[in-house]
């Protein structure tokens, strides 16, 4: 699967230089594709006109190239969520991928106006798509602009969700816009939500122990997609590993064992200081190798092999982000 987005990350990815360009872009192999285009109308679908200065690239282009590719290709299956996602094909000037390709007809940016000035409806399964079974609330544009597309499927297309009203009714006049869209295609299915990803939320303030209703309607996008779900079960976190500098003996002369262990395979570094801040000896750079930890001797010599005077140190060691230090002294 790919969920690239924002516009610019889709067009980029396939390359737009012909079908076979896109098949050997990165995105060719791909059968289904989730687009998240974020809120309000900003670097939404583009098809390269640079219609208002807010394009990025050739979208529509490189996304009909990846629709057309042969069929023994597989699938291509996409889902695109935001807020005005039809708004900006048709401010564009890119009706035809709109129609009929998403198989979406826009009558107005704004549906509140025929769901009762709701902002945050509920969305209900039309009832078409046995894999649909789960209710969400969604906001739109943003939690103070709260406007998203009033959008109805055109011929051929079906009706995934409907709104709701005040009381809770699914209001299944497509006319007045619906919630979701579902277009079949020659080699899969196109699915439009007028409304970004980030803002569905479970109907609850609190919600239920399980799956949250993002993952939920995911699974059920998958299952629309005939893709194959997840198979492995809970894995349990890795245990943390602490970071331990030990030196010995301390105070020394002529030279003392610096360990930092429980760092295998993590990135950082080992130094000794004076107590003016200035650096003496690097120890370490890079890499911990050793499985049973990182081990060296310091003899009291600087970077140049140059002997340093008696006095106190500070071992500086960091290891995948954990910083210990110690002091030690030179006694001569």
């Amino acid at each position: 699967y790919t969920t690239q987005g924002p516009t610019s990350a889709v067009s980029n990815s396939i390359g737009s230089s012909g079908a076979h360009g896109a098949e050997a872009g990165q995105l060719g192999g791909y059968h289904h594709i989730f687009y998240f285009g974020g809120n309000l109308s900003q670097g939404l679908l583009s098809n390269g006109s640079n219609i208002g200065s807010n394009d990025k690239a050739n979208d529509i282009d490189v996304l009909e190239q990846w629709h057309a590719l042969d069929p023994v290709v597989g699938s291509r299956n996409i889902v695109y969520f935001g807020d005005y996602v039809a708004t900006a094909l048709v401010n564009d000037w890119a009706l035809g991928y709109l129609r009929e390709t998403m198989g979406v007809d826009l009558i107005d940016p704004d549906v509140r106006d025929v769901i009762g000035g709701q902002t945050a409806p509920v969305v209900s399964p039309s009832g078409d798509y046995g894999q649909f079974l789960t209710n969400f609330v969604t906001y739109g544009g943003c939690l103070t602009t709260n406007e998203f597309d009033q959008i109805q499927p055109l011929v051929g297309a079906g009706v995934g969700h409907y709104f709701t009203d005040t009381a809770g009714v699914p209001i299944t006049d497509v006319s007045a816009g619906v919630a979701s869209v579902l277009n079949p295609g020659t080699y899969g299915v196109d699915i439009t939500f007028p409304y970004s990803m980030m803002y569905v939320y479970d109907i609850t303030a609190r919600a239920p122990v399980g799956l949250s209703t993002r993952t939920l309607l995911f699974a059920e996008i998958l299952s629309v997609f005939n893709a194959p779900g997840g198979t492995s079960g809970q894995v349990s976190a890795p245990a943390v590993r602490i970071a331990e500098l030990s030196i010995f003996p301390n105070p020394f002369n002529p030279s003392t064992l610096v360990k930092f262990s429980n760092t295998f395979e993590m990135t950082g570094s080992v130094k000794v200081y004076n107590l003016r801040g200035e650096l003496v000896r690097t120890l370490h750079s890079g890499e911990f190798t050793q499985v049973d930890g990182f081990s060296k001797s310091w003899d009291g010599t600087d970077n140049h092999g140059a002997s340093v005077a008696s006095g106190v140190y500070v071992i500086k060691a960091d290891a995948g982000g954990q910083v210990q230090t110690a002091k030690v002294a030179l006694v001569k």
